[in-house]
């Protein structure tokens, strides 16, 4: 089993001399192994995300939080439909 906390974090990938994602690479070696793959993440990738609509990652979901502290308010904005000021 190999688990990827923070799969999300852009500090997996290499960018010298072989330019790589540490994640990328464990999906690929997990596949190729034939290993259980964990990705963590409070915030997955869009990525991830995707590929768990498309039923390529089975999804699990914690009920409850490590600490009683309340859910973030998440408000979505359509950047299209909102004017901004100038300067």
């Amino acid at each position: 089993m190999l688990i990827v906390d923070e799969e999300h974090d852009p500090s997996y990938k290499q960018e010298e001399k072989g330019i790589y994602n540490a994640r990328d690479m464990a999906v690929v070696r997990a596949s190729i192994e034939k290993f259980t793959l964990i990705l963590v993440s409070a915030t997955p990738s869009l990525e991830t995300i995707y590929n768990i609509d498309q039923n390529k990652y089975f999804h699990v979901k914690l009920k409850n939080k490590f600490s009683k502290t309340p859910e973030p308010k998440i408000k979505v904005i359509d950047m299209k439909k909102s004017k901004l000021k100038k300067n």
